[in-house]
């Protein structure tokens, strides 16, 4: 489920029921209508959220799970998406759609219907049949109201109209025929579902639009508005990291950016000890989806410094092996995301991400721990014993300096991140309105977790050597022992796995069966456990797996408890040799003789009162 601002949607706000009066103009408020008392709010878009009002079947299809759709499924809407895919990216028009419907024999009706889908829910799986489809009490965007935008959208490109220009005549003619009229963002999302490059041909012709958007080696052209094309890339920081407990130093950290290139404004990032991998980069994107709201609020500030976030188009990276992995194909391929591979050995075709990482790398150098010195420096310089900030502090450090560099005027843009960002989704000519906001944060963080398949024992599930159980499985137990079942998991932390019930097409979260599993423990950390283990010539189990890693959470605490009172006993014995040494020091000084006070008995002597008020005056 997610909030789209569209006017009439029905939302919550602080809990109460309201509808949205107006469509966001700015990135500060939202303007709603109390349902009860029907007076006019202003609303920070924090404290909106989706209303449990029942949805139409296109948005179940949304909500369920990547994994839950049958080979069938997948099949049937892999077909549906053949037969649309070249309609997605041009000017649709009625001749268009008759010649694809009579190449798949497919109702001219029913094509409209896939592409309206497909544009408006942005995933495969809306192509896909369900039951209860239809129906009283469900919206849907009318097919005839689609063929109405799709065909003003094409006269008013061809005549280089405003898109006021093309809303109002969407609304006279939606009007005239009595169709429910279309918001703004609806509209929007259609014209932007267009190929800008197409665009361009149809109205300038093929070598203005060759010109403008085709690649010129050592060049790149940038995208029109915000989320339509995003680079993402990996760096090890240059700073020294310390234990949270134990205060050790741990090493360099490495971090994920999802950069937009349009406002060139930080969508997100990840920062984590383990090397880049495909959960890192699936968390970045995540990240970058979905608002920062609760993150700032932590932190203590306002919201709207970070305003930046929504489902991108087009992701452009590296060649590493963890962009191409398939978890992320899958994932991207459902949410329609495209990724883009630059060349081999070019780091000037991603100019973008790259300038950002110099910035950071320079920002860290004021940092306490940091790095980025030579290894003459290094000889006299030990950033180890500089080194103070956890991984939690350096996160919290690296959103500040985030928000500061988004809201700070860019060189290259002549205003900031933000600014731009703002004027991509607002302004009349080519604004792509406020970005649906995914209410469902646990599917999507699922949908981009690394997934593991496993059959289900009468004793639960093993994986990697722990087993897991709870009451989900019951159903499944005995069915068909060679049948492997869909289970999510976050490696950060491994003590619960979330299994997809292939009935209820919803994941159950599923803990350790072992009654003395660790309640917080992570892959790497068992990973560690299982390594020892084996070197000393044991087998791996739930049991011998949680009593070293308790045997080793133990040792943890008393050196830390030792390390403190050495560092304490150290603090005292440096304090005591220091009394010591002033006391020595005072001994050995020699002191000054007393200098005899010669009176004048006929001199008349001062009272010391006053003379303590002339001294002190």
């Amino acid at each position: 489920m997610s909030v789209r601002f569209a006017i009439n949607e029905k939302v919550l706000f602080r809990g109460k029921p309201h509808t949205i009066l107006a469509e966001p103009q700015n990135l500060e408020f939202v303007m709603l209508k109390d349902s009860e008392t029907s007076k006019p709010v202003r609303a920070a878009f924090h404290e909106v959220s989706a209303a449990p009002t029942e949805q139409s079947h296109l948005a179940k299809v949304r909500e369920l799970p990547l994994d839950a759709l049958t080979p069938k499924q997948q099949e049937q809407a892999e077909r549906r998406y053949q037969v649309i895919k070249d309609l997605l990216n041009v000017i649709v028009d009625r001749e268009s759609i008759e010649k694809a419907s009579v190449q798949n024999d497919v109702g001219v009706s029913t094509i409209y219907r896939w592409i309206n889908r497909y544009k408006v829910f942005g995933n495969i799986s809306a192509l896909v049949d369900q039951e209860g489809k239809g129906g009283k009490g469900k919206s849907r965007i009318n097919e005839k109201v689609s063929g109405v935008i799709a065909a003003q959208i094409g006269k008013t490109t061809l005549n280089g109209l405003s898109f006021r220009a093309l809303y109002v005549e969407i609304q006279k003619i939606c009007r005239q025929r009595k169709y429910a009229i279309p918001s703004k963002n609806t509209v929007r999302r259609f014209i932007h579902a267009v190929d800008e490059r197409e665009r361009v041909k149809r109205i300038k012709g093929p070598r203005t639009a060759a010109e403008k958007y085709d690649p010129v080696p050592g060049t790149m052209h940038e995208e029109v508005a915000p989320l339509h094309w995003v680079e993402i890339d990996h760096t090890i920081a240059d700073i020294m990291l310390v234990d949270d407990e134990t205060g050790e130093v741990i090493g360099r950290p490495w971090v994920t950016v999802v950069l937009d290139i349009y406002s060139r404004a930080v969508l997100g990032f990840f920062a984590s000890f383990q090397a880049p991998g495909c959960f890192g980069t699936g968390v970045a994107l995540v990240n970058a989806m979905l608002p920062k709201d609760r993150l700032l609020i932590e932190y203590g500030l306002d919201p709207k410094l970070w305003p930046c976030w929504g489902k991108m188009k087009l992701v452009r990276c590296d060649n590493a092996r963890e962009f191409k992995s398939d978890m992320l194909k899958v994932a991207c391929k459902h949410y329609d995301i495209n990724f883009e591979f630059r060349a081999v050995a070019k780091p000037r075709h991603g100019a973008f991400i790259e300038r950002w990482m110099g910035t950071f790398a320079l920002r860290l150098k004021d940092v306490r721990g940091a790095t980025s010195v030579s290894r003459e420096m290094r000889k006299n310089f030990k950033p180890e014993k500089e080194a103070c900030l956890t991984l939690s502090q350096f996160q919290e450090w690296l959103t500040l300096m985030v928000i500061h560099y988004n809201n700070e005027v860019h060189s290259s843009i002549g205003m900031t991140p933000v600014e731009k960002w703002q004027h991509g989704l607002f302004n009349e000519v080519n604004g792509i309105g406020f970005p649906p906001r995914m209410e469902d944060t646990r599917q999507l963080r699922l949908d981009f977790a690394p997934t593991v398949m496993r059959t289900i024992r009468p004793n639960g599930v093993r994986i990697n050597h722990m087993f897991y159980y709870d009451l989900p499985f019951v159903s499944f137990i005995g069915l068909d022992k060679r049948k492997k079942y869909v289970f999510k998991r976050d490696p950060r932390d491994v003590s619960k796995i979330y299994f997809l019930d292939p009935v209820e097409k919803q994941y159950h979260e599923i803990p350790f069966s072992y009654h003395s599993a660790p309640k917080c423990i992570s892959l790497w950390e068992i990973d560690g456990i299982v390594k020892q283990l084996k070197a000393d010539g044991k087998v791996p189990d739930p049991k011998s797996i949680s009593e070293l890693y308790e045997r080793r959470k133990s040792l943890e605490e008393n050196a830390q408890k030792q390390t403190k009172t050495n560092l304490k006993r150290k603090a005292m014995n440096s304090t005591l040799a220091k009394e010591k040494a002033d006391a020595k020091s005072a001994a050995s000084e020699k002191p000054e003789k007393t200098k005899l006070m010669i009176i004048n008995r006929d001199e008349e002597i001062t009272p010391f009162e006053v003379y303590v008020k002339r001294s002190f005056k």
